[in-house]
């Protein structure tokens, strides 16, 4: 926790007096803990949530083992949702199915209550969006955290340094992702707890400090050597290393990919599960998503949660169990609830009454679903998508974006050393992202074929403007600016979203001080067109011959280009699912390299048209360069060359 301002640590402990209650030493009596998870959850001295619904708390029960507190009910759901799954003779006599869970979950129960473990160790949550997995996960990790904070020395009790944070880790595919969904759901309801009010040590956005029971009664004060610590983590291999760990879990862990500094899941995973090592067998892993594709982590815990011993018939992975529900299913039978409702546990009393369920299958969502089907089943239905077919090599595609010459290229404000450079637009209505690349031409070997270096990508999305729009004015206007500082050779359009932007940057080209001047125009495509770029670009990238410097989007969206035949786009699921610079990218590829390949080539159908080739040949004589200083040039190193005053390290 070094490294803290002063203010930051003034303003987190403001937050947390205002939340919480007496200060240590106040008269703090001995540690308490609810019978269960029913009187943890619904208790009005405890977390107090009133609002839970019958099949949420089935869940818990079966979470935390509590086979006493099951009822009619819960066992009947319980058996309703074993019917999806079945035993797969062929494949080893494991589980199988599209919906529910394994037909042996209280097996499961009885054998980890037989081994000493107090909850599961590794739920797998698979369920559609806006099913109240987040929210479910974020009470249990409440309840587990409730646990180890009431131990008399949680740290003495698992052998950890008293210095060491006992740290909760919440991982998501970035940091923002973290903080918005189960951190915030988690922190939330602790802030909102009678019971966690006295422990609060220090609250940030994405992070919050506790005190152990044990530190209260001591007097402790200061927020830094709070002995638990709950924070967001983005998906990075070093973000789960450090503090003895005793929940980890992963948010929307299906999502998760590999791209500049974010890891996989399974990369994340494995990095950060040796944290819990000293705290078996009371560590609790968490996996919740809605699915997308039968590749990653998460699937294959879901996959491994499925597997049988052929021999006994037992679960090998006792310890986890699977469940695959649509959007709805957690909602149901929210009319059984209040006075005459259903019993929350044998013998205590009714749920409290629901108005609602927050998500129900009604006619919106059957117009959803026929309208889209294919996405409707991953989104809302829980279903895993086949795996995807990408368009292009992974490898190669990490490789565009890796160091040249052991230096990242970064972007750049302008012209560097009178390269030619190019420069692709990708228009949009005012809702959605609009792209731009531009790049250049160098030769790295002066007997080799040319590179193509990009200099700038960068995407305006409506999100970033005040009014949740794009501002075409503004956007004219930077690319205007951007114009005149890489003296751009040409701007090419597409056809799609253009309208009156291609009048307004002709007439903006006409204004330029520089000769000659850029050249405007829109390109027109078409489905054999895209193909032809597509395929072009896919050469250019195999080859080594194309280098940009790191960004995050560009990255995903060519990793998840799709191909359906002669067609290549975004997929319509999946964690990116726009492709607005990749397309800047390739067309800026093709047309750079067609500047040397061949004066007058055409790609069919495209209008992609390089009549300039000879022009651009003697383009340096034209700048009255002579030819031993082009000669020279094109022999220098492409890092040495990218250097300038505004970027040393280029």
């Amino acid at each position: 926790m070094s490294g803290w301002s002063e203010a930051r640590v003034a303003k987190a402990e403001t937050r947390a007096a205002s939340i919480a209650g007496p200060r240590p030493g106040a008269g703090l009596g001995p540690a308490v803990r609810p019978l269960d998870i029913v009187e943890f959850v619904l208790g009005r001295t405890w977390l107090d949530r009133s609002g839970i619904y019958p099949r949420q708390l089935t869940l818990l029960k079966i979470m935390t083992l509590a086979l006493p507190l099951l009822t009619e009910f819960d066992r009947k759901v319980i058996a309703e949702w074993g019917t999806g799954f079945t035993r797969d003779e062929e494949h080893g006599g494991s589980w199988s199915g599209t919906w529910g869970t394994p037909g042996d979950l209280l097996r499961r129960m009885e054998r980890c209550l037989d081994v000493g473990r107090l909850w599961f160790r590794h739920p797998v949550l698979v369920i559609g969006r806006r099913g109240g997995k987040g929210h479910v996960g974020a009470l249990m990790m409440a309840y587990v955290l409730w646990w180890y904070m009431t131990l008399d020395d949680p740290h003495e009790y698992f052998g950890i340094a008293a210095e060491k944070t006992l740290a909760v880790f919440v991982f998501a595919a970035n940091h923002l992702q973290a903080e918005a969904n189960l951190t915030a759901d988690l922190i939330g309801i602790i802030e909102s707890a009678p019971c966690f009010k006295p422990y609060i040590a220090a609250s940030y956005k994405g992070r919050l400090l506790l005190w152990s029971h044990q530190q209260r009664q001591q007097g402790e004060t200061d927020p830094k050597k709070a002995a638990f610590e709950i924070s967001a983590r983005h998906a990075t291999p070093t973000a789960g290393r450090g503090p003895a760990a005793i929940i980890i879990a992963f948010d929307e862990a299906a999502w998760m990919q590999a791209t500049g500094a974010s890891r996989s899941a399974q990369e994340v995973e494995d990095a950060a599960l040796p944290a819990l090592g000293q705290c078996r067998p009371h560590e609790f892993v968490f996996s919740a998503s809605s699915p997308w594709s039968q590749l990653g982590r998460f699937f294959e815990n879901h996959v491994r949660s499925l597997a049988v011993d052929p021999a006994t018939g037992d679960p090998v992975h006792y310890d986890m169990f699977t469940l695959e529900l649509t959007s709805w299913d957690m909602y149901k039978d929210w009319e059984q609830t209040g006075p005459a409702g259903l019993e929350v546990a044998p013998g205590r009393g009714t749920f409290p009454e629901l108005k609602r369920p927050i998500e129900t299958y009604d006619d919106d969502l059957a117009r959803e679903e026929r309208e889209n089907p294919d996405t409707f089943a991953v989104e809302r239905r829980g279903q895993w998508a086949a795996a995807p077919h990408a368009y292009l090599n992974p490898d190669k595609v990490r490789a565009m974006f890796a160091k040249v010459n052991g230096t990242v290229l970064r972007m750049q404000d302008g012209a560097t050393h009178r390269f030619i450079y190019f420069a692709h637009i990708d228009p949009s209505v005012t809702g959605a992202n609009f792209a731009i690349a531009i790049g250049h031409l160098e030769r790295p070997d002066p007997d080799g074929p040319n590179h193509i270096y990009f200099d700038l990508l960068h995407v305006w999305r409506p999100q970033d403007f005040p009014t949740g729009r794009i501002d075409y004015l503004a956007v004219e206007s930077e690319i205007g600016a951007l114009m005149g500082a890489f003296h751009l050779r040409e701007l090419t359009l597409d056809q799609f979203g253009a309208g009156s932007l291609l009048d307004h940057l002709q007439d903006h080209a006409r204004t330029l001080v520089f000769t000659p001047k850029t050249k405007v125009h829109q390109i027109t495509e078409t489905r054999p067109g895209n193909w032809s770029r597509a395929e072009e670009f896919k050469r250019i990238l195999n080859e080594g011959r194309v280098h940009a410097p790191p960004h995050e989007l560009a990255e995903l969206e060519l990793l998840f280009l799709q191909q359906d035949g002669t067609k290549v786009a975004a997929p319509t699921i999946g964690p990116v699912q726009t492709d607005d610079l990749a397309d800047a990218i390739m067309t800026v590829t093709v047309r750079l390299d067609g500047q040397e390949r061949a004066p007058h080539k055409a790609l069919d159908d495209t209008g992609l048209r390089f009549v300039y080739a000879n022009e651009y040949a003697t383009d340096f004589a034209r700048a009255g360069k002579p030819a031993v200083m082009n000669a020279a040039m094109r022999q220098t190193s492409p890092t040495a060359r990218r250097r300038s005053p505004n970027n040393p390290a280029r």
